[in-house]
């Protein structure tokens, strides 16, 4: 015993001498705590070992025994227990001490200094609760260690208190450089009459100015803080993001040891509390069993008070350093939010002035927009990140720490809900910003340098525009703003509702990029066409191509031609003045003849019209082919309406990728806590938002096929009655080619022999007057120079096929046209004509200058044939009808009226009835039957 305590006191005199100087140098390295801990838990273990060796029958002396001889013993190793407690305290007091005047302890970059500081105070309060609940008073005793209980209770809360203070002065200390970072470019704006946006953007401009030699100090000087290169470019752009991300991460490394400790002392008082129940319930025990199991009671019973101290301790610390983290969050964050309130208007007059002269105000305000939206952004990406981390922290309304008296009684929860609306607003408002530059900015751009496929740079714009707000509304991970933004989007690309009226209020641009389409905005392609001799030999056709072309030097033929323009002028001539006769009466219905058979609808009545008013076209340039760029304009508008429907679907499948990673991040937290009635609402606006689009890229793909049936009625022509032959004029060169093919169809014998079905049928005469007059027509010429994309294109061919084969079928069953078996034979060659010459549109062949094969990816819907040659069912179907040997051998076949693409039983027996060797009779009772 005497061994133990010489020990005992040579090794506290070490201890005291080791502490000491810890202390004077204020802990130096990140060893010095741990190395007091060491010390400190030596001590303890031989505190521990004097108790063991007392005689057991004076354990538990107390400061009332001092007086009796017989308790010696204990009263040495009471007044060692002392002196340990002491030193503790005084070890304890300074590792976490947090007045002004010290030093706070705070080895930042060491996990082992911040354990060995909860470990000292474990010690501490090991060594005031040791040998105080070991043994249950007599009744008689109890009053006298009242005021001994009492300050031993008032011991242990000064210690906790403790403890939980430094690790709120902890908190406050880490996040202290950048909450003053905040604080001081605040002020500075302030005194630079510029908000904190302009002035941090006006900084950088300066230091991205500066010299090499001064960027090499300030990464030096990076270095020396402990930041590497990220954080110390958000520390200076992103100054609030910076400081939120300090204050929350370093309350989640506070947090985090902490919250581990609770569940480890959790667990232990699961342990004790088993192992006392199981102890107390043996009842078939001697009696040495039952002292040793008194014992292991008594032991129990001590564990288990400090263990439920530690508990509380850590419960204190944590509902502190939670409720602090709060406070200087939301306390940062309505600086954000004050700071951040954009106008529409420049925001100070100085930034003005300074933007005035550079010609530059309106970017400047949109990237500091820009960048202020990205800070936003993360912001609520972190607050959101940690708000999941601490879902296991329970909330103390009734806590009375400092910390809980200064937060509000707004969570940090409500505080990111309010973030999320805050950047949700200003995103919205950055939108409709850069979309109003974009309609400004608007133009024709190759989709492919070299390609003349011309598409409006609004659909690139918009969709950039779309994706960048859908992408950092996402990263905020918060799901309300994803949708508010996602339907921000849909609005964009809506469309609904076309009346006139812009976006800025001028009636000019609309309010969605649809609008813009509509009223061609940025989709005017001036070129000058006259740059070559063949070019202006071109620009002289003002309808379709001569086929005399081959003849170009020799000068009887270029008088020919001059004769010819001349007859051609006249015509016209006779034709409008016609056509002003027929318009000028009234309440009369049109002729049946010639004068009304053939219609070309004016380019005024369709939506897409060439926006000559206003264009540099009128303003001195003669050499500008107007129908040219009449032509281009609409291609260029069409494809922007395709690329627009694409656009939609790829805002679909960025919108599910953005999504299902946002949905990935919160599975850890979803796997404990069933979704909310708001997660489900957003979910299901989500959802809305996704099916808006889908409908809108439908939508585009249905307005793209009406403006090319309006293209096609424009420059190709239609006609209205085709039971009468067409007159001569629809057969010239320069009539629309829905008019040529139509009077050939209608001159056109089917009622054929040998002899005659073989002049027919040559390839020179049904490619002069079948196939030429599509290709050569000037729609079509522009089409095979590649000035439409693949989707236009196919668009362009279903049209121009439906209404060929539309025209030819009719044309044959109103005319009622006497076929032969030879003369169905010529139909068939013709329709395989025009079905592989509407096909090779969409390939993409082209043999006429020298190309060879077919150019495509078949992989792609442009390249699909297939709805091509839907609309050749009904006229194969009359073929075959026509071809058979008697009308009895259509019985095999179905009988019709199986789709809407297929013959009716009545067009059935009229294709029948064309037949010139089969009889009336038998063809009704085949119909009939």
């Amino acid at each position: 015993m005497e061994a133990l305590i010489e020990n005992f006191h040579i090794n506290v005199e070490e201890t005291r001498n080791q502490i000491s100087h810890h202390i004077k140098h204020s802990f130096p390295t990140e060893a010095s705590l741990p190395q007091c801990h060491m010390a400190l838990a030596s001590i303890y273990h031989d505190v521990q070992n004097l108790y063991d060796a007392i005689p057991i029958h004076v354990q538990g002396i107390h400061e009332h025994a001092i007086d009796n001889d017989e308790n010696i013993w204990g009263v040495m190793v009471e007044n060692c227990k002392q002196k340990a407690c002491q030193l503790a305290r005084n070890l304890c007091q300074r590792v976490t001490a947090t007045e002004k005047k010290m030093k706070i302890v705070d080895h930042h970059e060491s996990l082992d200094s911040q354990a060995a500081v909860a470990q000292i105070v474990e010690l501490t309060i090991r060594l005031v609760t040791m040998n105080e609940h070991e043994h249950e008073q007599p009744h008689q005793q109890q009053q006298q260690h009242v005021n001994h209980n009492d300050n031993h209770n008032e011991t242990i809360n000064e210690i906790t208190k403790q403890y939980t203070s430094y690790q709120r002065a902890l908190l406050r200390n880490r996040s202290k450089p950048s909450i003053a970072n905040v604080a001081q470019i605040r002020k500075l704006a302030n005194e630079s009459s510029l908000t904190v946006a302009e002035y941090i953007h006006e900084l950088q401009i300066i230091k991205e100015s500066e010299s090499d030699l001064h960027n090499h100090q300030q990464r030096q000087q990076q270095k020396h803080n402990g930041m590497d290169e990220e954080e110390y470019k958000r520390y200076h752009k992103q100054p609030y993001a910076h400081s939120i991300t300090v204050i929350l991460g370093e309350a989640s490394s506070l947090l985090h040891p902490l919250m581990m400790w609770q569940d480890g002392i959790h667990g232990m008082l699961s342990q004790l509390h088993a192992s006392t129940t199981s102890n107390g319930s043996d009842s078939t025990t001697s009696t040495n069993d039952v002292n040793v199991n008194a014992n292991q009671r008594r032991i129990h019973h001590t564990e288990q008070n400090i263990q439920m101290i530690l508990m509380e301790m850590c419960n204190d610390a944590i509902q502190t350093i939670h409720q602090e983290a709060q406070h200087l969050c939301i306390t940062i964050g309505n600086w954000f939010v004050e700071d951040t309130v954009f106008n529409n208007e420049t925001s100070s007059s100085a930034a003005s002035a300074s933007a005035a002269a550079n010609n530059k105000n309106g970017c400047i305000n949109l990237t500091i927009l820009d960048n202020t939206l990205d800070e936003m952004a993360y912001v609520c990406q972190v607050i959101h990140r940690y708000c999941d981390f601490s879902r296991n922290i329970p909330i103390d309304n009734s806590a009375t720490t400092t910390a809980a008296a200064a937060t509000t009684t707004t969570t940090l929860k409500q505080h990111l809900h309010e973030q999320s609306l805050h950047y949700s607003t200003t995103e919205t408002k950055l939108t409709t910003a850069n979309l109003v530059q974009a309609f400004k900015l608007a133009t024709p751009v190759e989709l492919v340098l070299g390609s003349e496929i011309y598409v409006p740079s609004i659909v690139e714009d918009a969709y950039f525009i779309s994706t960048r707000a859908l992408e950092r509304a996402s990263g905020t991970l918060e799901n309300k703003a994803i949708w508010t933004i996602a339907l921000w989007v849909v609005d964009i690309w809506s469309t609904d509702d076309l009346p006139n009226g812009g976006m800025d209020g001028d009636g000019s641009d609309g309010k969605s990029v649809c609008h813009a389409l509509m009223n061609q905005k940025g989709c005017t392609v001036e070129q000058n066409v006259f740059q070559t001799q063949g070019a202006k030999n071109d620009a002289v056709d003002l309808g379709d191509k001569s086929n005399s072309s081959t003849s170009n030097n020799t000068s009887g033929k270029n008088a020919l031609s001059s004769f010819s323009s001349a007859l051609l002028d006249a015509f016209d001539q006779d034709i409008m003045d016609d056509n002003h006769h027929q318009r000028s009466k009234k309440n009369t219905a049109p002729k049946s003849g010639p004068s009304s058979l053939l219609l070309k609808a004016p380019l005024s009545g369709t939506i897409l019209k060439a926006p000559l008013s206003g264009s540099s076209l009128l303003n001195g340039h003669n050499n500008v082919d107007v129908r040219k760029v009449q032509m281009d304009t609409q291609f260029c508008t069409l494809n922007g309406i395709n690329a627009a429907s694409s656009a939609c679907k790829g805002l679909v499948d960025l919108f599910d990728s953005l999504v299902a990673s946002s949905s990935d991040d919160d599975d850890g937290s979803r796997r404990q806590h069933n979704r909310e009635d708001e997660d489900q609402q957003s979910i299901s606006m989500i959802k809305f938002a996704k099916e808006q689009l889908e409908s809108h890229s439908r939508s585009y793909t249905n307005l793209l096929s009406a403006q090319v049936k309006h293209i096609v009625f424009d420059w190709c022509g239609s006609v209205l009655d085709k039971s009468c032959e067409p007159p001569f004029i629809a057969s010239l060169p320069q009539s629309p080619c829905i008019h040529r093919i139509f009077y050939y169809i209608s001159h056109e014998v089917y009622n054929l022999d040998s002899n005659t079905f073989h002049q027919a049928e040559t390839d020179e005469r049904l490619d002069r007057l079948l196939i030429s007059p599509l290709k050569d027509s000037r729609l079509m010429t522009q089409i095979h120079k590649g000035k439409c994309d693949e989707g236009v294109t196919l668009c362009f061919a279903q049209e121009l096929s439906n209404q060929v084969l539309s025209l030819m079928l009719s044309t044959i069953l109103e005319q009622k046209k006497s076929f032969s078996d030879w003369g169905s034979l010529l139909l068939s060659k013709q329709i395989r004509l025009l079905e592989h010459f509407f096909c090779s549109i969409i390939l993409k062949e082209n043999h006429d200058d020298g190309g060879v094969g077919i150019v495509g990816d078949f992989t792609a819907d442009g390249f699909n044939t297939s709805k091509i040659l839907y609309h050749f069912q009904k006229i194969k179907q009359a073929m075959t009808i026509l071809q058979l040997d008697k009308p009895s051998d259509w019985s095999s076949y179905a009988m019709g009226d199986i789709s809407e693409n297929h013959l009716s039983r009545e067009e059935i027996k009229s294709v029948m009835q064309l037949r010139c060797d089969w009889s009336i009779d038998v063809i009704n009772a085949i119909c009939s039957s």
